[in-house]
C-alpha cells in the first residue's frame, strides 16, 4: 500500500520528464556513501555532488548508475568556498551517460515562484533498485546567498540521512519554461531540537560556473565571436516579454527565447554575425528542457549578398543540445527553423573541428 509520501513522490516524478536525462547516482568508497547526478557536457560524462563526497584526500570514489553500471571519478574541480564539486567519470557508466544539462540556468526565480505558489520540492535518492523521492517544503530562498533551506515533511523525516549529501533537488512543475532539471544540490542535514530536520542546499548556478570555466569542450569553439550576432528577423509568438529573441545575443540572461508557434510559418530566427566566421563545420543549438523540438533546419550565407545555402536538416532525438554538422564554410548570416509547438532557445553557436 502506498504511503502518502510515496504517492506524492510518484506524482512528482510524473511532472518531471527530464529526470530520466539527469541521472541520480550513488557515489561510494568502501565505508562512505553519498549521492550525485551525471549528464553529458560537451561529449564528456560529468557529475555534480558535495565536495566532501569526492574528497580524494580521504577516499577514491566509485560512481554507480541505475542499472548497476560503474564508473570511476577522473577529474574533480572543487568550489573555492562551498561544499560543492564537479567531476568527470570514466569507465562503463560514462558510455551510458544521459544527454542532459547540469540543471536550471538560474534556479532562484524557479524556487521563488515555487515558494510563493506553495509547491513542494523533491529530493531524488538513487538506490540499487531505482529512485526514492523525498518530499521537501521550501523554507527560505535568499537573494544574495549561494544556499537555500528546505525541510522534509513529517512523514519523510526518518528517511533523510547523512549519506544523502550531494543529491539533486527538483521542483514539481508543469509550467512552460521551468526545466524540470535540478535547481540545487544537498550538502548538509541539520537536526533541530524538536526533532525537525533542515536541509541546506546550494544553488545549481554555482556548479554551472565551474562547468563553464573548467570543463571546456573537446571541439574548439570559435571564441567570443561565436555568440556575437544581431537578430534580423524572427517568426513565432514570444511567450514572456522578458524572454525575447534578443536574449540570444546577450550573456548572463535568466532565460533564452521562449516562443510558441503561431498559425503559419514555423518558429524561426535569422541573424547577422558581427564578423564573418571561416571554416565552420557545425551549428550548436541549446534548448531549454521541456522544449518539444523534433528537428531543425539550418541555412547560411557566406556573404551578405550571396545566396542562401541549401537547408541542412537535423533531428533532435529529444536532446537539449544539438550539434548539427554542415559542410565546411564561411558564415556571415544564418537562418534557423525549428519544428516545434513551443520551446526555449538558449543559444546558437558556430563550431569547427568537430570530433
Amino acid at each position: 500500500m502506498l504511503t502518502k509520501a510515496a504517492f506524492l513522490g510518484l506524482s512528482i516524478l510524473c511532472f518531471l520528464p527530464s529526470i530520466a536525462l539527469a541521472e541520480p547516482v550513488i557515489i561510494g568508497s568502501g565505508d562512505y556513501e553519498g549521492q550525485g547526478w551525471i549528464f553529458q557536457h560537451y561529449r564528456k560524462c560529468v557529475g555534480v555532488t558535495a565536495r566532501h563526497v569526492v574528497d580524494r584526500e580521504i577516499r577514491q570514489p566509485i560512481v554507480i548508475g541505475k542499472d548497476g553500471s560503474q564508473g570511476q571519478v577522473d577529474r574533480v574541480v572543487y568550489h573555492a568556498s562551498l561544499d560543492l564539486a564537479v567531476f568527470s567519470i570514466v569507465g562503463g557508466l560514462a558510455a551510458k551517460c544521459p544527454a542532459s544539462a547540469a540543471g536550471d540556468n538560474d534556479s532562484r526565480p524557479t524556487l521563488r515562484r515555487a515558494f510563493e505558489d506553495g509547491r513542494t520540492a523533491v529530493y531524488l535518492r538513487r538506490v540499487p533498485d531505482g529512485l526514492t523521492p523525498v518530499i521537501l517544503d521550501i523554507v527560505g530562498v535568499s537573494e544574495g546567498n549561494s544556499t537555500f533551506t528546505l525541510s522534509p515533511r513529517a512523514d519523510a523525516r526518518d528517511g533523510f540521512v547523512r549519506s544523502d549529501s550531494g543529491g539533486p533537488i527538483l521542483i514539481q512543475s508543469n509550467r512552460f519554461g521551468e526545466s524540470g532539471l535540478p535547481v540545487g544540490i544537498t550538502f548538509e542535514v541539520i537536526e533541530g531540537s524538536g526533532g525537525e530536520q533542515f536541509i541546506e542546499a546550494i544553488f545549481i548556478s554555482e556548479a554551472r560556473k565551474i562547468l563553464e570555466t573548467e570543463f571546456l569542450p573537446n571541439e574548439r569553439l570559435l571564441g567570443a565571436a561565436a555568440n556575437a550576432f544581431s537578430i534580423l528577423d524572427f517568426a513565432g509568438k514570444t511567450i514572456d516579454p522578458a524572454c525575447g529573441p534578443l536574449n540570444l545575443t546577450k550573456t548572463g540572461q535568466l532565460c533564452g527565447w521562449k516562443v510558441a508557434r503561431e498559425d503559419g510559418p514555423p518558429i524561426a530566427v535569422q541573424g547577422k554575425l558581427a564578423a564573418s566566421l571561416a571554416s565552420v563545420t557545425a551549428v550548436e543549438i541549446v534548448l531549454g528542457a521541456g522544449s518539444d523540438v523534433t528537428g531543425l533546419s539550418v541555412s547560411t550565407k557566406s556573404r551578405d549578398d550571396s545566396d542562401w545555402s541549401t537547408d541542412r536538416y537535423c533531428p533532435t532525438y529529444g536532446q537539449n543540445k544539438i550539434i548539427c554538422t554542415i559542410s565546411e564554410r564561411s558564415i556571415s548570416r544564418f537562418r534557423l527553423e525549428l519544428e516545434a509547438r513551443n520551446l526555449e532557445l538558449i543559444s546558437v553557436r558556430f563550431v569547427n573541428n568537430v570530433e
